[in-house]
This record gives C-alpha cells, sequence and structure tokens, in this order.
C-alpha cells in the first residue's frame, strides 16, 4: 500500500467525493490559486472534507 492522491480539475465537490472512493491526497492548486479569494476557496475545500480540519494546518501567506 501507499497513500492516493487525487489532482487536476478538483473542485470541493470533486474533493468530497474522491475522500468518499478512497483517495488519501488531493492537490488543488489551480481552484485555490485561481479564485478571487483563495482563503474562501481554501476553506470551501476544508467545509467537504471527511475530517475535521483542526486536526490540520493549513497555511496561508498571511499567517507568517
Amino acid at each position: 500500500g501507499g497513500l492516493a492522491a487525487v489532482a487536476g480539475g478538483i473542485t470541493p465537490e470533486k474533493a468530497e467525493e474522491a475522500f468518499e472512493k478512497g483517495a488519501d491526497i488531493i492537490i488543488a492548486g489551480r481552484y485555490i490559486i485561481g479564485s478571487g479569494d483563495p482563503r474562501r476557496a481554501a476553506e470551501d475545500f476544508l467545509a467537504h472534507m471527511p475530517v475535521d480540519p483542526n486536526h490540520m494546518r493549513v497555511v496561508m501567506e498571511d499567517d507568517e
């Protein structure tokens, strides 16, 4: 075994589906970086994740 990663055209809804089908990792660069509000876009992903986002650390540039 290893970890299953999904990338390319990932939206919050597609991420949720990918996790339901067994993905361990999603790569959502363009959706977040290309949005007008990257923080909001990242929060949209967290809302669709099957785990409590408080157990993860999401780094935003203005956090530093």
